[in-house]
């Protein structure tokens, strides 16, 4: 029987495939002084692989909803001396005419008005002091519409568009308090002077009286994002507050003269809700006209 498989030693080298060296390439600079190291990017898949980092992620859990817009250092800073500073005069107009201050404040919620006595006729302080609130009132409701419309209008980026909307805002409602006290003397020049002039006294309490009221709710509302929609709901209800007194007001004037309720209803309707509308409007349109003006 032959023995097909033959006893010969081959001449044999062994092989191996050499591969190049791996060039590593990384992303970031590894400092001397730091003990820590990032790991480098591998697009050979040797080191690690993405897909099989992909897989050990654990998903996220719904967490709280954040602020929508934080404002910048000097916004904040000027919004505090703002308070600060309408603190600090009404302070000191209270020291001097703060009975007066709590006696129209007390006069003004009531149904009928009477004669101011020899005691608490108006003095230069009381008229320093009716203009400043009035004034202060205008600054708040800068204050609230600029908070409140900025974080929704992502339209101003530098700060002197930010600086101009400020201040067209606070023009702008002092334009609007002074058309209404127009429509005001034009009412009363056509119907009862005496009547309408006590109601335009009673307005312009009331504008310097709401900036009372909301100065700690508007306070809250400007430097604490997490009760803004609270203290908006306390700023509205304080706003129609004000608005059902002038309203009522009004009313008593209509019957008293025996003007009929179609008037009235002609009154409420182009006094008292259109011009807040435009005042809405406006103020929307205002942020827009700034935002195309310093592009």
């Amino acid at each position: 029987m032959f023995d097909t498989i033959r006893n010969t030693t081959f001449d044999t080298t062994s092989f191996f495939l050499v591969g190049e060296p791996v060039v590593v390439k990384t992303d970031s600079v590894t400092f001397g002084f730091s003990p820590y190291k990032v790991i480098a990017n591998d697009s050979t898949g040797i080191h690690f692989k993405k897909d099989s980092i992909a897989y050990s992620i654990r998903s996220v859990e719904n967490g709280k909803v954040g602020i929508p817009r934080n404002y910048p250092l000097y916004e904040n800073s000027l919004f505090f001396l703002i308070f600060l500073l309408c603190l600090s005069i009404f302070s000191f107009f209270y020291r001097i005419s703060g009975e007066s201050i709590r006696n129209r404040f007390e006069e003004e919620f009531r149904r009928k008005r009477h004669s101011l006595s020899y005691s608490e006729q108006v003095t230069a302080a009381d008229v320093w002091a009716d203009f400043f609130m009035i004034v202060q009132t205008i600054l708040i409701a800068a204050m609230v519409a600029y908070k409140y419309f900025g974080q929704q209008e992502f339209v101003l980026s530098s700060t002197e568009s930010k600086t101009i909307y400020f201040i067209g805002l606070g023009m702008f409602f002092g334009f609007f308090i002074l058309v209404r006290l127009l429509i005001f003397r034009l009412f009363g020049s056509v119907f009862f002077s005496s009547d309408v002039s006590g109601l335009m006294s009673k307005y312009l309490s009331l504008i310097g009286f709401m900036g009372i009221l909301s100065f700690v709710p508007a306070f809250i509302f400007v430097f604490a994002p997490q009760f803004s929609q609270i203290m908006l709901i306390i700023l509205i209800i304080i706003f129609f507050i004000s608005r059902v007194i002038i309203i009522t007001s009004v009313l008593d004037i209509f019957v008293k003269h025996r003007l009929g309720y179609l008037g009235f209803i002609v009154y409420l309707c182009s006094v008292e809700i259109l011009p807040y509308f435009l005042l809405y409007f406006g103020a929307i349109s205002l942020i827009h006209i700034v935002g195309s003006i310093a592009l």
